[in-house]
């Protein structure tokens, strides 16, 4: 078998010995060969490392072709271990978690002022609301610098790193922030790297053509998480192979996903004024009814309580006009010298029917004041009804605008991420025909 060293060919069209050797080094090899059978490599059909993935995960790459001069194992997303499936590196990666400084955010932490040290602390990372993805998210008392006590911020800003994790043989983006190096929940390390392309075994999926050749395809999910991750689509350009052509492509807007994020809070926020403004109503109204209802059963008692006093008191004046009328007539009786005749009794029948027509227009009185209770005792039930009824009708008008704002704001995320997408890959087909052309 010839093993050329060295061969210089004519490559010039207008010589005469173009396309001939000129000179060339080799040697007859007779020894011991290796067929390179069940390869964890993938080869393209001139037997070479495809050079595509190169471009798109360099640092991945590089290592698979120095394994394979080395003799090593390798792995990655063209070897067994990485996203064309495989053992290798994958299951050895499975469910590990890494970060990456590319990306880098921060969280805002909420502060409590210390009367012990007069100044402001950061609360218990543990209590619920302390810790805010946002700026905007913080309450916007806590927002300024400007305190009771003078020019000291009312929360903590802190760097956090996004948070990746291998499954499903590559490597996504958990949404997770959280310090540089250290879970501050487990106190588990992260292995740091800086930037996704970085990550062993690689995050973006990848697919064979009709040739078998392995073709950068992230899905929607990667794209997203890559762009969000990285504020841009450098990822996705460096795995296209179109390093070089950035400037070619327009920069996402990010801050309209910040402006729904802000949309949303505003909506959450005024479901929270409305549903106190609810309860405020619902509360005050009530108790105007409680305070009507005690006015009404007090005239009722005291429509009662006079006519118990009128009663006794028409009793007594009945009595004593009876005793009167009744001396009266034994003085008349005795001066004229003979018993008393029926003059007396007359003045006492007129007497006892005054009486009874008092009584009657007392008991009149007093039954007037009974409908009168009842009907307003009608009225404040009918109130109390409508209260409650309106009450629910708000809430769940509340309730209502609160899901709308958030299938709003789902619904203009996913917008957001499909017109991000149509124009990343229209103007992806515009900048290959360049690098084509």
């Amino acid at each position: 078998m010839k093993i050329y060293n060295e061969i210089v060919i004519d490559m010039n069209p207008e010589s005469s010995s173009y396309g001939k050797t000129l000179h060339e080094d080799s040697f007859d090899y007779k020894g011991d060969m290796m067929l390179m059978q069940n390869s964890q490599y993938d080869f393209n059909q001139d037997g070479v490392v495809d050079m595509l993935d190169i471009n798109a995960a360099p640092v991945a790459k590089k290592q698979q072709i120095a394994d394979i001069v080395s003799g090593g194992q390798g792995g990655g997303a063209l070897g067994g271990g990485g996203a064309l499936g495989g053992g290798g590196a994958s299951s050895d990666l499975q469910g590990q978690l890494a970060q990456t400084t590319q990306g880098m955010t921060y969280k805002y932490i909420l502060k409590s002022y210390d009367n012990t040290t007069n100044t402001y602390k950061a609360k218990d990372l543990t209590g619920p609301g302390i810790t805010h993805e946002k700026y905007y998210s913080l309450p916007k008392s806590q927002r300024t610098r400007t305190t009771d006590h003078g020019d000291e911020s009312r929360y903590e800003q802190v760097k956090v790193y996004p948070v990746y994790e291998y499954k499903d043989n590559a490597w996504v983006n958990t949404g997770k922030y959280d310090n540089y190096g250290s879970n501050t929940a487990t106190g588990a390390n992260y292995t740091t790297y800086d930037d996704a392309t970085q990550l062993p075994g690689g995050q973006f999926t990848y697919t064979k053509d009709e040739h078998g050749e392995a073709q950068f395809d992230p899905t929607s999910q990667e794209f997203q998480t890559s762009v969000e991750g990285t504020g841009g689509f450098d990822e996705l350009i460096t795995g296209f192979g179109l390093q070089g052509y950035e400037s070619y492509f327009d920069p996402v807007n990010m801050d309209q996903l910040g402006f729904l994020g802000e949309q949303q809070d505003l909506s959450i926020k005024q479901g929270q004024i409305d549903t106190a403004t609810m309860e405020e109503t619902k509360r005050a109204e009530t108790e105007a009814l409680d305070i009507a209802g005690e006015r009404n059963l007090g005239a009722l008692q005291a429509a009662q309580a006079q006519y118990g006093r009128d009663r006794r008191g028409a009793g007594q004046a009945v009595g004593q006009s009876l005793y009167a009328a009744s001396q009266q007539q034994q003085e008349q009786a005795s001066r004229a010298g003979f018993a008393g005749g029926g003059g007396g009794t007359r003045a006492q029948r007129g007497i006892m029917a005054d009486y009874n027509l008092q009584q009657e227009q007392l008991a009149a009185g007093l039954g007037g004041a009974k409908s009168a209770f009842d009907l307003t005792k009608r009225e404040l039930t009918s109130a109390e009804t409508g209260i409650k009824s309106a009450y629910d009708l708000t809430g769940r008008g509340i309730t209502l605008g609160q899901q709308q704002a958030g299938l709003d704001y789902r619904s203009g995320v996913s917008q957001f991420w499909d017109a991000a997408q149509e124009d990343f890959y229209g103007q992806l087909t515009t900048v290959e025909g360049i690098k084509q052309g």
